[in-house]
């Protein structure tokens, strides 16, 4: 949306007084700067701004009153924001951003832009509107709840791993060292019963088939720590995750994870192997 100065809209305009209109908006607490419309250096000139700039930034208005708005950059300034607020400008439309600038004291603070090309009557850009507000805090505080919210999605995962350890452990001992041993009993002549060794035997079937042993564990020749690896692999835990919680380097893991590959005879490095894991 443009903002358009039209006779329609002076007549509407002049039923209340310039002085209110400029008391307004001086006293508006949103900052407010109004520049030219020449983009190309030394421009865009300011030729208005409100009491709200001078609060936000540290500069009085007779300071800046003629100034190129970029006296508000920095080295953390991002080019890239500046370079589409130009490009949308040019074109005349409605632009919207945020980055980083300076106040007059060094600080740094995170200005969010709202700016409307002023549209007069011979349908040509002649200003540019511009509202800006100090995002710091909201984006301090956006910062945080991420933080905070991945660092919930990791404890999750390592929960889950955690879980799917204790489980493969359990599965392991019941197919590696309970059923071996109930299959010994029943070969052996003796005073137990059979029919209890049976159902001693389908109860820990039971229990090794209910725990959802991975059956990577059974089939191939896998280190132990490689074990451990490719379950994290398999409930979906990052490499970087994966080498942190075994506290050894990323490139280890790496090593593990072409190690298991190779194991399970996945040689297309297009397949996803967290993937193909749960997929056994």
């Amino acid at each position: 949306m443009k903002l358009s100065h039209s006779k329609t809209q002076t007549s509407t305009a002049t039923s209340v007084s310039v002085e209110l209109l400029a008391a307004a908006i001086e006293s508006a607490k949103d900052s407010i700067v109004i520049t030219d419309s020449q983009l190309d250096e030394p421009g865009p000139t300011i030729i208005y701004a409100n009491a709200a700039f001078t609060e936000m930034t540290g500069y009085p208005v007779e300071e800046i009153i003629g100034k190129n708005p970029r006296f508000l950059q920095g080295p953390e300034t991002d080019r890239r924001v500046l370079d589409d607020i130009r490009h949308t400008l040019s074109n005349d439309q409605l632009c919207h951003a945020k980055t980083v600038n300076y106040r007059k004291d060094g600080s740094t603070f995170i200005n969010e832009w709202h700016i409307e090309p002023i549209v007069m009557e011979e349908s040509q850009t002649r200003y540019f509107l511009s509202i800006q507000h100090d995002v710091t805090e909201q984006e301090m505080l956006y910062q945080q709840l991420e933080s905070k919210h991945q660092a919930m999605h990791e404890l999750l995962q390592q929960i889950e791993w955690e879980k799917q350890k204790v489980k493969e452990g359990i599965a392991s001992t019941v197919a590696e060292v309970l059923l071996p041993f109930v299959q010994k009993l029943k070969c052996q002549n003796g005073q137990i019963d059979d029919q209890h060794l049976i159902a001693l035997e389908n109860s820990l079937r039971e229990l090794h088939s209910g725990l959802g042993c991975c059956p990577i564990t059974n089939n191939l020749d896998l280190s132990l720590r490689e074990i451990e690896v490719a379950q994290m692999i398999r409930q979906g835990v990052t490499t970087k995750a994966i080498a942190q919680a075994l506290n050894v380097s990323i490139k280890t893991i790496e090593t593990h994870r072409s190690r298991i590959r190779k194991k399970l005879g996945v040689r297309n490095p297009q397949i996803n192997l967290s993937t193909h894991l749960r997929s056994l």
